[in-house]
């Protein structure tokens, strides 16, 4: 009796779900008004099954990883990746994995973090990309898992043109994230608590290098330059700063998306509200540099590397550096990001 109230139970939720509709109480009522006061096994199998079912709908037990190895976590969260930001904003999915294998044996220079916070949830569920329950299932010997927030980004030592590295280094966040459902999940903060255990390995990559990490930086859009103001982040006034394009053409060194205006913010380490012309020019160059130049070093067409690097240091890079001129020999204050208009004002 008690597995044909779950069967029944899971049937109506799910005919619920199909029409984006929650029938959790609906079905309750329904299947107890069917029950006898005598039958109190499927009472309680009933009463149960509701209880699974609200936590399937709202879990309540989360954890964070981190991701070392190409494996279906981290086909996850290029999913989600994908799913989230604009193509013109993401790496091939092979640069990510080779970026993991490399760092994985210890050979990359800038290694790459990819963490995860994920739910852990009893029952054989399924969710959507935006992290909707679509499908209910009561099998109590199945658990669920299923990424609700990352963050993907490398730590990289400081490099300066003609010196290469040095022993200082910056946090570089790529992309962060939470799942639409999970955004205003004001209960656990999901974005927050990635991007704390995110700064966490930031802090042990350095020590274990013995470099100092300097700050953590990372490109804002509008819609996301909020919540980066609100964990800490500030815009160094007046700059003027864009993504330059991740895919250039091999044969000819054209880029295959034109550079993305976004805003350069940065978690100042020494916690002051400036900060130096000449560590806000070797942060972009660090990131310029190991995002969109070191890859490229290996192609043999020396036209074709020049012309990607020309693109890059002559016209992005060059940008960035006129928006900063007046600084010569001053501290730039790090204040709260323009609106978009001031932004636009430089691209349009």
């Amino acid at each position: 009796m008690s597995l044909r109230v779950h069967k029944k139970f899971e049937s109506m939720i799910n005919d619920g779900l199909k029409n984006g509709e929650d029938r959790g109480t609906e079905a309750y009522q329904q299947l107890k008004r069917g029950l006898s006061k005598h039958e109190i096994n499927p009472r309680k199998a009933l009463e149960n099954a509701l209880r699974l079912y609200r936590r399937a709908q709202a879990p309540d037990n989360f954890f964070e990883v981190r991701i070392t190895e190409p494996n279906e976590r981290f086909d996850e969260c290029y999913k989600l990746m994908t799913h989230i930001f604009k193509l013109n904003v993401i790496d091939p999915k092979e640069r990510y994995i080779n970026w993991l294998e490399s760092t994985r044996e210890g050979s990359l220079e800038f290694p790459y973090v990819l963490v995860a916070r994920i739910l852990r949830v009893e029952g054989n569920h399924k969710y959507d990309l935006d992290g909707n329950l679509i499908k209910f299932g009561l099998d109590t010997n199945v658990v669920t898992e299923r990424i609700v927030s990352f963050a993907s980004g490398n730590y990289m030592p400081i490099w300066k043109k003609g010196k290469g590295r040095t022993k200082e280094g910056i946090g570089a966040i790529g992309h962060l994230a939470t799942v639409k459902k999970f955004r205003k999940d004001k209960r656990y903060s999901h974005g927050t608590r990635i991007l704390n255990h995110f700064i966490k390995i930031m802090e042990e990559i350095a020590r274990k290098r013995g470099e100092r990490l300097l700050a953590i930086a990372l490109e804002a859009g509008d819609e996301s330059k909020g919540f980066w103001y609100k964990k800490g982040f500030r815009w160094p006034e007046n700059t003027v700063y864009a993504q330059p394009p991740l895919i250039f053409n091999l044969t000819t060194g054209k880029p295959k998306f034109d550079e993305v205006p976004q805003y350069l913010m940065i978690l100042n380490r020494d916690h002051t509200d400036k900060i130096s012309k000449e560590l806000v020019l070797d942060i972009v160059r660090t990131m310029y540099y190991y995002w969109c130049i070191k890859k490229y070093e290996s192609v043999k067409n020396g036209q074709t590397k020049r012309a990607i690097a020309g693109y890059i240091w002559g016209k992005v890079f060059k940008r960035f550096v006129r928006s900063v001129k007046e600084y010569e020999g001053k501290n730039i204050r790090l204040i709260s990001p323009p609106n978009r208009l001031y932004h636009n004002l430089f691209f349009n």
